[in-house]
């Protein structure tokens, strides 16, 4: 058998070094996992999402370490059969299956619930944590060919829900419903995004905005302020007197001590002389 001129050997080996820089380049961008925590697991998968599929697997096997790469390969050597472009999906179901159980889901919808948007927090802060935890509760899931299967009616409804009261503001709720119910989790974050946008042009424009209605402080009016303020100090001044009066009797020797009678028993009138006998 004739051996192949040497410029398509050349060809060939410059092909392989482009692959494996290639390869290189975005496994760096993943970081490694060993199966052993499920959190980090999910977050492996959702890194290994952002290589391109020509690489995505290649790049697992390189990332992969311990128990998850040993899972991985014993997953391959059953599914040689199915085209490259394919495995994704059945892969990261299998993964899913195997190293993150149903109780970690159920754990993350309780953070997912949590959430909230600080006071200060920008839109834009807040839509990337909560879209972070919505990933890890409500997972993607893939049919046999890879393609993503789009989560359901009622998922969304508890997304869109849970996101809104995580905002913490009416007029961004009524935003994500404006003019419609969204059709997923990522419509009503864009539209709150714009509404942002938006807030911060008529800031420029020298238009202030109001204050978060759920964390809005309701100041009391300028005179019964100072009225409640005036009876509270003048509360404190009687109950220091009583204090020091009180110190002040019990630094007394015990036979110069008189007796102790509150104000308000004290006699508006003296005693009468009792007549002699």
């Amino acid at each position: 058998m004739a051996q192949p001129a040497w410029p398509e050997q050349l060809a060939h080996h410059l092909h392989r070094q482009e692959e494996r820089a290639h390869v290189k380049d975005h496994a760096e961008k993943v970081f490694p996992c060993d199966g052993a925590d499920p959190q980090l697991v999910k977050q492996f998968l959702r890194e290994l999402e952002l290589v391109p599929m020509d690489c995505r697997l290649q790049v697992f096997e390189r990332m992969a370490r311990g128990s998850l790469l040993r899972e991985f390969l014993h997953w391959q050597r059953g599914n040689n059969a199915v085209p490259l472009d394919q495995r994704w999906g059945p892969l990261k179901t299998h993964v899913l299956a195997a190293f993150v159980s149903q109780d970690t889901d159920g754990t993350m919808k309780k953070e997912l619930f949590k959430c909230k948007r600080g006071a200060s927090e920008s839109i834009v802060s807040f839509n990337r944590r909560f879209r972070e935890l919505a990933a890890e509760a409500y997972p993607l899931r893939y049919d046999p060919q890879g393609v993503v299967i789009p989560r359901n009616r009622d998922q969304v409804e508890a997304l869109v829900k849970t996101y809104a009261a995580g905002l913490r503001e009416r007029r961004l709720a009524v935003k994500i419903i404006t003019p419609e119910w969204p059709q997923t989790l990522e419509e009503a974050m864009q539209r709150t995004a714009a509404t942002e946008q938006q807030s911060d042009s008529l800031q420029r424009l020298g238009y202030g905005e109001e204050p978060m209605e759920v964390d809005a402080v309701s100041t009391m009016r300028p005179a019964a302020f100072d009225k409640e303020l005036h009876l509270l100090k003048t509360q404190y001044g009687k109950l220091e007197s009583k204090v020091d009066r009180l110190l002040e009797r019990m630094t007394q020797p015990k036979e110069a001590r008189k007796p102790w009678r509150h104000e308000t028993q004290q006699r508006a009138f003296p005693k009468k002389d009792t007549p002699q006998r």
